[in-house]
């Protein structure tokens, strides 16, 4: 018995190792009626590039389900697709709350510019335009009215806009 539980263990450890975003993202635009290739690649490059830049800056990774979530968020706005797949129908097919999908899509903004390839840089530019006249909307909800958020600031630079998240560590 305790062999056949061992043995399930370690199973159920590699189907774990084998879920990964990118496996993800393919079910859930295909739930979502966005399985086109163009949808899948912008995607699958925004999760293989995120996992690159924060890898290279020593986090662990999030959960593959609001990473590939948050893939799907962050191309239904650079593809404008929301009327298409919104939040909340993301959600729904993910099984990731809708604030989960939009704290790891506020995760990813900061590094929009490298995760996509260079023919959305427009696209890009116009996002990330939107989010610096209105990024309150963007932060989590019980950090919007909480002052452990200390501030949300926007900085322009030549190529990009900076969105600019900080907590107190303290709480």
């Amino acid at each position: 018995i305790i062999r056949v539980c061992e043995g399930l263990d370690l199973q159920m450890q590699m189907n774990e190792q084998m879920i990964t975003p990118e496996l993800l993202t393919n079910r859930f635009c295909g739930n979502l009626g966005l399985a086109n290739s163009e949808f899948i690649r912008v995607c699958s490059s925004a999760i293989q590039k995120f996992r690159e830049i924060k890898t290279g800056e020593g986090y662990s990774q999030k959960q593959p389900a609001s990473i590939a979530a948050a893939a799907i968020y962050l191309a239904t706005n650079i593809l404008d697709k929301k009327d298409i797949a919104n939040v909340s129908q993301i959600s729904a097919v993910s099984g990731m709350a809708e604030q989960t999908i939009r704290n790891s899509y506020v995760d990813m903004l900061p590094y929009l510019e490298r995760l996509l390839p260079e023919a959305y840089n427009d696209r890009v530019q116009a996002l990330l335009a939107s989010v610096a006249r209105k990024p309150a909307a963007l932060l989590p909800s019980s950090a919007a009215s909480d002052e452990a958020a200390a501030a949300v600031a926007t900085a322009t630079t030549t190529s990009s806009v900076c969105l600019l998240y900080t907590s107190d560590a303290a709480d």
